[in-house]
């Protein structure tokens, strides 16, 4: 299986990952560096997401920033950071690669965007356990 994810980018840098508007993949992972091979299956990952919204990556990210860093609802994954950050979690040390997808038939693209995050959460599960995963079991 073949994915197109961006390089790691600082948490407060996602805005610059290309395509950023469009709904997709993304990971969430502590302590990277830019120039780290994006692997799904990192033991570093703490999240793997999706969203099918006409809102885009950018908008599921505005979503994270309020739950992880303010305590409000509206991303669950946030809201596990939240919960955890005052032990081990940081916002200088998250990083986020993106797999942005674009298809003219918005079925087709939201049902490969879902089934590409359940299948990349299962080779992690597989491989790592649940780990450090903020992904609700």
């Amino acid at each position: 299986m073949w994915f197109r994810f961006s390089r790691w980018h600082r948490w407060v840098d996602r805005k610059t990952i290309g395509s950023v508007h469009l709904p997709g993949i993304y990971l969430l992972a502590l302590n990277k560096r830019s120039n780290d091979p994006v692997k799904p299956n990192d033991q570093n990952i703490i999240y793997i997401g999706e969203t099918c919204s006409k809102k885009g990556l950018v908008g599921r990210w505005k979503q994270f920033e309020k739950s992880a860093f303010r305590g409000k609802t509206g991303h669950s994954g946030g809201v596990s950071f939240y919960n955890r950050k005052k032990r081990i979690y940081k916002k200088t040390n998250l990083y986020v690669a993106a797999f942005p997808v674009q298809d003219e038939n918005i079925a087709l693209r939201n049902a490969y965007i879902r089934l590409m995050e359940r299948k990349l959460l299962w080779d992690f599960i597989k491989k790592n356990g649940m780990g450090k995963l903020l992904n609700k079991e």
